[in-house]
């Protein structure tokens, strides 16, 4: 009884708040993941306020400087997530690239942020089940500079990104950019919006 009660109230709740956001003059938004989560929280109707993520011009220049830059690692780098989060699923997507292990590939993990718990729990599994420190495993756990990153990222073949809320942004412009191969959460916000545009991409 509790709990039924719990929802109830978490329910008007939400209701109250949606009911006070239709009321806002504006929202500020920073893309179009934006647009379609706003839209199925609060429906039509919105007046919404563009608010770029980056600024667009100078990120397309340095993007255009390395997607020219020769690649010298020649092994398939599949990125799998961008943080430390259980959002991304490290461990469920780890699983499944068990199977390509004998690959000449690379496993491209960004724990440089996150929640210490978790990050340790996938290291503890990476561990196990790969081994101490595999040269089949790029556990990445401190910040790069930010050209550097981007560098990294044009080296990258193959992104698994899993989370169902918008995240990564800030690596998938890149990527698109750069052509890579793209797999998303098939319910996730992110999926919405490359449908939404006409963007290709793969299912987790």
């Amino acid at each position: 009884r509790v709990n039924a009660l719990n929802r109830m109230y978490l329910t008007l709740c939400f209701k109250l708040f949606v009911k006070r956001v239709r009321r806002f003059r504006m929202v500020g938004v920073a893309n179009l993941v934006d647009e379609i989560k706003l839209e199925t929280l609060f429906g039509k109707g919105l007046k919404l306020w563009q608010i770029p993520y980056t600024d667009t011009e100078k990120s397309n220049a340095l993007y255009e400087k390395y997607n020219n830059k020769p690649r010298t690692d020649t092994r398939l780098r599949v990125m799998v997530g961008h943080s430390g989060y259980s959002d991304d699923h490290h461990i469920e997507l780890l699983e499944q690239l068990k199977a390509f292990w004998d690959e000449d590939i690379a496993i491209s993990m960004i724990m440089s942020y996150g929640n210490a718990d978790y990050i340790e729990k996938v290291r503890a599994y990476v561990t196990e089940h790969f081994g101490e420190d595999h040269p089949k495993v790029e556990w990445i756990s401190e910040k790069m500079p930010y050209e550097e990153y981007l560098e990294y990222l044009l080296t990258t073949d193959v992104v698994l990104f899993d989370m169902v809320n918008s995240a990564a942004l800030g690596n998938l412009a890149p990527l698109v950019y750069f052509n890579k191969k793209i797999y998303l959460n098939r319910a996730g916000d992110i999926k919405a919006a490359f449908d939404a545009s006409g963007l290709l991409c793969g299912c987790c």
